[in-house]
């Protein structure tokens, strides 16, 4: 009788035990699964993240935009619509995709001429090569059409000065076919040697001749001067571009046209200049064909 007593209550403290041991390893297993689960839940929340901001046009694609007002975000060879700039004196760039006589996508002429009509001469927007919308010149000489046809013989000398100086091919194509119609043999009414037009100063010892005409040479120098003008420019394209061919700031329509005047029609400033380089040549347009221009004060020069 005793022990049987004995053995029962052993056999129920080990039920008990066992059932004890069995809950306590069921309310681990479940906390376990709660932490997993919770786990599981975090990783799937940072997971989405970097598809949310890949997919919709978030705010971080927003900061890598331009965060001045002189930066279009959509410039460069593959661009297309109108620049964005700001100028506080002249507000409004009468910028239009289209070309027209008196404006394109890099704005209208009376834009890019800001001032120039005025007491105070010129003051050109602040449009930096970023803001710029223009055409990549190796891909514009693929077409037979192209007014850069002249070039093509010396695209390797342009892209290489161009790697050189950092600056895009089609701004020293479309200096060359301004000035001297991309001809390496020119030469100026005042002297200016080869297919970039450079003064006599710039040429070897200082003298004008034959070896400042050399293409390898000419254009180097030609893109040297460019960027050393858009440097001193605070990186001001029209500016710079102005004053490659004579213009400053402060010039006056007068003062542009003051040649003429002494009978020299040849030698005065082009006043169509910036918009048939910016919204003309830059655009894979002959903006001479096309009569772009609002002044054409060069059509009394001859030469």
């Amino acid at each position: 009788m005793f022990t049987s007593t004995v053995l029962s209550i052993l056999v129920v403290g080990v039920s008990f035990l066992g059932e004890a041991q069995a809950g306590a390893f069921d309310g681990v297993r479940g906390f376990s699964n709660q932490i997993v689960a919770r786990a599981h839940h975090q990783q799937r929340k940072v997971a989405l993240k970097p598809h949310q901001k890949r997919g919709s046009p978030s705010k971080t694609c927003q900061l890598k935009q331009p965060t001045t007002t002189t930066g279009s975000g959509v410039s460069g060879p593959t661009a297309s619509g109108v620049i964005k700039v700001t100028s506080s004196e002249c507000p409004n760039t009468g910028a239009t995709v289209q070309l027209t006589t008196s404006s394109g996508p890099n704005g209208s002429e009376d834009w890019l001429n800001c001032g120039i009509t005025s007491s105070g001469g010129w003051n050109p927007p602040p449009i930096h090569i970023s803001d710029l919308i223009y055409t990549d010149l190796n891909t514009a000489l693929q077409s037979s059409s192209s007014p850069f046809q002249a070039c093509k013989p010396y695209l390797s000398y342009f892209n290489s000065a161009a790697s050189t100086y950092n600056i895009p091919s089609v701004i020293l194509a479309s200096i060359a076919m301004e000035e001297s119609s991309c001809n390496p043999n020119a030469v100026g009414g005042a002297g200016e040697q080869g297919m970039m037009q450079i003064t006599c100063d710039k040429c070897p010892n200082g003298q004008c001749g034959a070896a400042c005409r050399d293409i390898s040479y000419n254009v180097n120098k030609g893109a040297e001067y460019f960027v050393s003008v858009l440097n001193s420019a605070g990186g001001n394209v029209p500016m710079a571009l102005g004053e490659y061919n004579g213009w400053y700031q402060g010039l006056t329509v007068a003062a542009a046209e003051a040649a003429a005047n002494r009978g020299e029609p040849c030698q005065q400033n082009n006043l169509d200049y910036i918009h048939q380089q910016l919204n003309g040549w830059l655009q894979n347009v002959d903006p001479r064909a096309r009569g772009m221009g609002t002044y054409n004060n060069m059509k009394s020069c001859s030469g």
